[in-house]
């Protein structure tokens, strides 16, 4: 389970609720300082505390390898006391209150003395603070408080710095270097965009208007870097709630706004890769011999339906995985069929009365599961697509077609900072490197996803440049 160290770090990275998390998952402090990414995607199931607990621990761990190896490299036998600023008493330090000693994490000394021009805390000044709490507590060992490294020799392995003083110290390390970063990130955001009278007042002007749109747009146009640093770790719900145009049928003018300034090269890539794309996708179908459970493609002859078809074949080209369940039924493995996978990144319906029904179907299935309803698309019609729409909860963006509906799903995700629907997460990665060709750093493409995008790449080359 996870120690104190883990505990009191979580707590003071504002992390705290990751607690039962890192308890459940028996990490500690030597597994804190070995945590990886891809064990970070696994554990934390929500966007924005993944960022926040990658940023800091990146920033813990460098600290912590910087520490070691200057450790490694200080003479452990040497214990003379640097004439220093870092030359203290504890008792300058600390108060006791009822036997216990108290350390002023706030206290700008200990701060001063953390960052002082003598680099880092030598060894010696650690064994005689150890000492000067043995003296103040005469039942109280030293190596409780610090044990120096010693190098490896034949008899004994080699012995890393520990103690409470020792991880008191990285603690607060990096605590004090991750705040003077952000610290310094916001005064130069600060500097870079300090939020004027006007901006402020456009921003509660967004916050209540419905009309008119014209206005809307340029408001939220002026006020993107505002919005995108002020709402990067709300909900979907939340961040749509904050905006009640988002959760009118035109809302998602407003967010393809908002990637146009975050992609500006990708704003109508769409039209120009996915039509190849989806006769690789039917070429690929075809050639795996893959058949819809439900669907007669001979019917749908007009290009946009020809796009529409590849949507549905894309899921059917994966083969199924095994997924966890979210919330109290983690522990409940779901491994959702071809269909399932399918009708999470599109949802076909013959006609739009069935709409509201397969929708709460969908709800209350994911919610059993523990899951949440991530944006997904819907396409209506019987022998031709009739209706295509975006559905975010209960908010339903009504679009031209499939391919736009498609556009302004994939945007919505990547404006909202939303997570891809975890039966299709694989479906959208591959949406994104092919279509968009977009890359992120918490990207985890799996081997059936990076293995169907070779195929596909080899049917594209022997497709023509003209659709």
């Amino acid at each position: 389970m996870a120690d104190d160290f883990v505990v009191e770090m979580l707590a003071e990275w504002g992390l705290d609720v990751l607690t039962d998390v890192f308890r459940e998952e028996a990490i500690d402090e030597e597994a804190l300082k070995i945590l990886d990414e891809e064990t970070i995607n696994v554990i934390v199931k929500k966007s924005g505390l993944k960022l926040k607990l990658k940023e800091r621990l990146k920033e813990f761990q460098r600290i912590n390898a910087s520490r070691m190896h200057e450790n490694e490299n200080s003479p452990s036998s040497s214990f003379v006391i640097p004439q220093t600023s870092n030359n203290f008493l504890i008792k300058e330090f600390v108060t006791i209150d009822n036997d216990k000693l108290i350390i002023p994490v706030e206290d700008q000394t200990l701060e001063s003395l953390i960052n002082s021009p003598a680099d880092n805390i030598h060894s010696s000044t650690f064994v005689k603070a150890a000492e000067e709490i043995c003296d103040l507590f005469v039942k109280e060992d030293t190596q409780t408080f610090y044990i120096p490294y010693c190098p490896k020799t034949e008899t004994s392995p080699k012995i890393q710095p520990k103690g409470k003083l020792y991880s008191r110290y990285v603690n607060l390390k990096s605590a004090i270097k991750l705040s003077a970063s952000s610290t310094s990130k916001i005064k130069q955001a600060a500097v870079a965009k300090e939020i004027s009278d006007e901006e402020q007042s456009q921003i509660a002007f967004l916050r209540t208007a419905l009309e008119p749109r014209d206005q809307i747009l340029v408001y939220w146009q002026n006020t993107f870097e505002i919005r995108k640093d002020s709402n990067c770790n709300k909900s979907i719900n939340e961040y749509l709630n904050l905006y009640p145009f988002l959760k009118l049928s035109a809302g998602y003018i407003l967010l393809e706004s908002d990637f146009d300034q975050i992609y500006p090269d990708k704003r109508d890539i769409i039209y120009t890769t996915f039509p190849k794309l989806a006769e690789a996708i039917i070429k690929e179908a075809e050639k795996k011999k893959v058949k819809l459970p439900y669907f007669r493609d001979q019917c749908m002859d007009s290009i946009t339906d020809q796009l529409f078809l590849a949507l549905l074949y894309l899921p059917y080209l994966f083969s199924p995985t095994t997924l966890g369940g979210g919330g109290k039924n983690k522990s409940k493995n779901w491994r959702p069929s071809k269909l399932e996978v399918q009708e999470s990144f599109v949802l076909y319906i013959s006609k739009i009365g069935f709409l509201n029904e397969k929708i709460e179907e969908r709800k209350t299935r994911l919610h059993s599961l523990g899951l949440t309803v991530q944006p997904f698309i819907v396409c209506i019609g019987e022998q031709t697509i009739t209706s295509s729409f975006v559905v975010i909860d209960d908010i339903k963006y009504k679009l031209e077609t499939p391919i736009k509906a498609l556009d302004v799903a994939f945007k919505v995700f990547h404006t909202v900072n939303a997570e891809y629907p975890a039966e299709c997460q694989h479906v959208w990665l591959l949406i994104q490197r092919l279509v968009y060709n977009i890359n992120t750093a918490y990207d985890k493409p799996s081997s059936a996803t990076t293995a169907l995008i070779t195929d596909l790449n080899e049917q594209l080359s022997l497709i023509p440049n003209v659709f």
